[in-house]
């Protein structure tokens, strides 16, 4: 027991230690990375050895896990540094937090102009931590400098000169433009000399990005993990760093991607990534936030298969009652969670991509109260063994998609196939086909349940290729052909074909994932 407490009492005083902090900048308040300092504690006898702390990519240095007493601090190498030292400064509490304890570093050069800019990921939030360099074009320089926690940046060069500004992009970018070329002269001060950081298609070949910014635009370090969407392949995890993090694969193939932090949630919270020869590198982009902020009201979804084990990547939508916009997600681990706004009706859909295989109940709903804030479904991975005695009702459908990716119109061919010893048959019956395109964030973009009109969006009338120019029933081919609207830009989209009976069994779904290129 004596023991015990004893390691409680030095536990609780390493979680209480105080911290002396600052920062090193030189003389035009650019901050000095890798700068040593160094921390003794005098008065006491024999002293203990010093310690030291490099400064970081803002210049800062901090040391932590000190307890009350008198300490000097001084600059690692004292030339041109001002102050050459901080001789008695005094911790009195375990609860001290002090700062501002900062040295001005010359330089040794005489800088006459200011280069002022910002980095920018391609979605518009600040690339902090990233290398900014100048060089003369006589051959002066380098002159270098750290992009802040805004992604901005100031660098001293000096003047008259005609230099060169790049950014150093990190692993899995580049910047655009590549570099800045201009004549400084003294007194300047030229702002404006920005970059934007890009996926890097050419040199990064089948590769994913994730970039993780919190809800202030600033950059997120979290774990990110991703896997094919095959669900026997194995997770595959690295921490972010500055909020960037680059996957190299092996190949093409569809990818889950999800970023995890203790005490965040994601927007979105996981996404789903094809790659092809045509877009080999892709960049994704996740915003953390805090997850005391968010709804008490929860849904989850378990899925298994008929042994009851765990099954990963079922799809799975929701939407509140009255609402419009569905919300996308998948299984993981057999699992899945979201929070939702507040209480009421939610309508949930369940759907596979494995073939031959269908997920029970596809369609259902949760009622989340103030008294029930959660509610669990629990839906299953079967056999698709639809089989209903009836000579219009087919057991299966097919659905194919050509070209994939495409980049200006795609042909969705749909096939209903009849059971043995009825029909005999393969082709449309007489129940309602509806073919629906959603977008990766489960917004649906295109709708057609025919007769009439195939899309109902604005898209233009379907015309099939075998109807030499006449516009036809496309539900009479079983072809549908789309030309995505003007608005809508590349990306992944998924197709859903769905027929519903009248006998109040669960509709036969078939989904698609397709790649537009615009």
């Amino acid at each position: 027991m004596r023991i015990a407490i004893i390691v409680l009492l030095a536990f609780c005083c390493v979680l209480s230690a105080a911290s002396i902090g600052g920062r090193v900048t030189d003389s035009y308040g650019i901050p000095v990375v890798g700068f040593s300092v160094v921390l003794t504690e005098i008065g006491t006898f024999p002293p203990p050895p010093p310690e030291i702390e490099v400064t970081n990519v803002w210049g800062e240095y901090s040391f932590s896990g000190l307890l009350a007493g008198i300490f000097s601090i001084t600059p690692g190498d004292p030339t041109g540094v001002t102050p050459i030292s901080y001789p008695a400064v005094t911790v009195v509490s375990d609860l001290d937090s002090l700062t501002g304890y900062d040295f001005i570093r010359s330089s040794g050069t005489t800088f006459d102009a200011l280069i002022r800019g910002t980095v920018t990921y391609e979605f518009g939030g600040p690339a902090s931590g990233v290398n900014i360099m100048s060089i003369g074009m006589g051959g002066g320089g380098p002159w270098t400098v750290m992009t802040d926690t805004a992604g901005e940046y100031s660098l001293a060069v000096p003047a008259p000169e005609s230099i060169y500004v790049m950014c150093a992009a990190p692993g899995g970018l580049i910047s655009s433009p590549d570099f800045h070329a201009f004549p400084v002269l003294a007194g300047d001060t030229i702002a404006g000399v920005d970059f934007i950081l890009l996926a890097d298609v050419l040199d990064t070949f089948f590769s994913i990005t994730a970039i993780i910014t919190d809800s202030s635009g600033s950059p997120f370090d979290a774990l990110v993990q991703y896997r094919d969407i095959i669900p026997t392949s194995p997770w595959l995890a690295e921490y972010t760093s500055s909020g960037i993090v680059t996957f190299y694969l092996d190949g093409p193939g569809d990818y889950i991607v999800q970023p995890m932090e203790d005490g965040y949630y994601f927007v979105p919270e996981a996404d789903t990534i094809t790659i092809t020869t045509s877009a080999p590198a892709i960049v994704t982009y996740f915003t953390a936030m805090d997850s005391s902020a968010i709804s008490p009201y929860w849904i989850h979804i378990e899925a298994c298969d008929s042994t009851y084990s765990a099954v990963d990547s079922i799809f799975i939508e929701w939407v509140r009652d009255g609402g419009s916009i569905w919300t996308p997600g998948w299984t993981i681990d057999g699992e899945y969670s979201a929070h939702v706004p507040d209480s009421g009706l939610y309508s949930i859909r369940a759907a596979t991509f494995l073939p031959g295989m269908i997920v029970v109940p596809a369609e259902t709903s949760l009622h989340l109260t103030a008294t029930s804030p959660e509610d669990t479904l629990l839906v299953y991975l079967i056999a698709d063994t639809t089989s209903i005695a009836e000579t219009a009702l087919p057991t299966q459908i097919e659905m194919s998609v050509y070209p994939n990716p495409f980049n200006s119109s795609i042909v969705i061919s749909v096939e209903q196939t009849f059971l043995s010893g009825q029909n005999g048959q393969t082709g449309m019956s007489d129940l309602p086909i509806q073919i629906e395109i959603f977008d990766i964030s489960g917004r649906r973009v295109a709708e057609l349940i025919p007769p009439g009109s195939p899309f109902t969006r604005g898209e233009e009338e379907c015309k099939s290729p075998l109807s030499k120019g006449r516009t036809v029933r496309c539900r009479d081919l079983g072809e549908f052909i789309w030309t995505p609207n003007s608005s809508l830009g590349s990306g992944v989209y998924l197709v859903r074909a769905t027929i519903h009976d009248d006998k109040g069994l669960q509709p036969l779904v078939q989904t698609k994932r397709i790649v537009y290129l615009k």
